[in-house]
């Protein structure tokens, strides 16, 4: 306990100092390229300005004028350089010349995808998925591409759809659309790149036979709750609260903007309802699988439901402790770069994070992201029992 409490600290005050040697390592050690064309091979190089990126991300100061102060110690590690100015003209030009191409490819070659192995529920890899909005800045390009809601708030809104790894906690994969653009339609992208047999967990918005027919296409589980309105036909009972059952395609479904044009849509699809009592409201709940193993319990896939809200944390951690409930990039190209960037970051600090933690077998409320990389902050618990991220704290509301 003691030695996995004290290398999370050291961790903490790595964190605290400089995180370029660490985030370093990892690039070096995963072999990581970082090439991009326009660049004179001097000081402003894209290995260079990549990894600022990265390290700014992690930082409460994301101004370019920090950046520049983090590009000298970047500068100064890897190639002894100093005497480096200040001024931010050139490591801005140098950002934009990053190819986006690039930033995505190292993003997904940062993926610790070993931790699959090490986190299998009943030989499946779990995912969970959500989307949320955010805060884009006020340009009159992005206010067009990016409208906010009329009525209320006019700046620019950009859905995002996140999908973490459940067991690593990285954002292993994400979307990005305009607030019109239906949450079904980024999560529909994101299946085709989801392994084989995995399952994905998800709340009611994305109980839609078209998203059924789709993960079943592509070799996907999915976890969703029931919907009260949807009729079916039991077609086995394996108990009261475990059935097997069947619903009909209906032709308003495939005629969804998000449906996939002409695909080859089943006219009936078997599913397995499960019911069970919420331990804490006592209210009776259901939810709907594709999972149809019987070897799995209802049991088992209640519980491993249950988990869905890791992905709640998960959002509130980025946009609060990472600072990505406000895109600051001008640009559509930025913007793309600036959240790819901040994603890689935190995967990576969570990668650091879980490996300095793994003597200390932490209970399994307890977050090491927010425990050692944000304020020491008070533990509070919604009405439900359950654990906001501590980068929102509750305050007492004022009379």
């Amino acid at each position: 306990m003691n030695r996995g409490i004290g290398m999370s600290l050291q961790i903490e005050e790595e964190i605290g100092k400089d995180l370029v040697g660490p985030l370093e390592e990892m690039i070096v050690k995963k072999e990581v390229k970082i090439d991009g064309k326009g660049f004179r091979r001097r000081l402003y190089t894209p290995d260079n300005t990549y990894l600022t990126m990265l390290v700014t991300a992690t930082q409460e100061d994301r101004t370019l004028q920090n950046s520049v102060v983090i590009f000298k110690r970047v500068a100064e590690r890897r190639m002894g350089v100093t005497g480096i100015s200040l001024n931010t003209a050139s490591y801005t030009e140098a950002r934009k010349r990053l190819p986006l191409a690039c930033v995505q490819k190292a993003y997904y070659e940062l993926i610790n995808t070993e931790t699959y192995k090490e986190n299998k529920w009943f030989g499946k890899t779990v995912f969970i998925t959500d989307g949320t909005c955010i805060q884009l800045s006020d340009t009159p390009e992005l206010r067009k591409k990016y409208p906010g809601q009329v009525s209320s708030f006019q700046n620019p809104l950009a859905m995002l759809q996140g999908v973490i790894h459940q067991g690593s906690g990285q954002v292993v994969d994400f979307e990005i659309g305009n607030r019109q653009t239906s949450e079904l339609a980024l999560c529909s992208k994101i299946l085709k790149r989801l392994p084989k047999e995995s399952v994905l967990l998800a709340d009611d918005l994305y109980n839609s036979y078209c998203l059924f027919a789709q993960a079943r296409s592509e070799g996907i589980h999915v976890i969703v709750p029931a919907k009260r309105t949807r009729s079916y036909r039991v077609v086995k009972t394996y108990s009261d609260a475990d059935e097997l059952i069947e619903i009909n395609l209906n032709s308003k479904s495939t005629q969804k903007p998000w449906a996939l044009p002409g695909a080859p849509y089943p006219k009936t699809l078997l599913l397995r309802k499960l019911t069970y009592t919420d331990p804490v409201t006592s209210i009776s709940r259901s939810i709907i699988t594709t999972l149809l193993d019987p070897k799995i319990s209802a049991c088992d896939i209640v519980l491993k439901y249950t988990s869905r809200w890791d992905i709640e944390l998960a959002i509130r951690e980025l946009k609060t402790i990472m600072g990505m409930a406000l895109v600051r990039a001008k640009s559509e190209e930025m913007i793309f770069k600036e959240i790819t960037v901040s994603f890689t970051s935190y995967n990576l600090l969570r990668q650091i994070i879980q490996k300095a933690s793994k003597p200390s077998f932490p209970p399994s409320d307890e977050d090491l992201f927010q425990k050692y990389y944000s304020f020491i902050r008070p533990r509070v618990t919604d009405s439900l029992g359950r654990r906001p991220s501590p980068g929102r704290p509750k305050t007492p509301r004022s009379n």
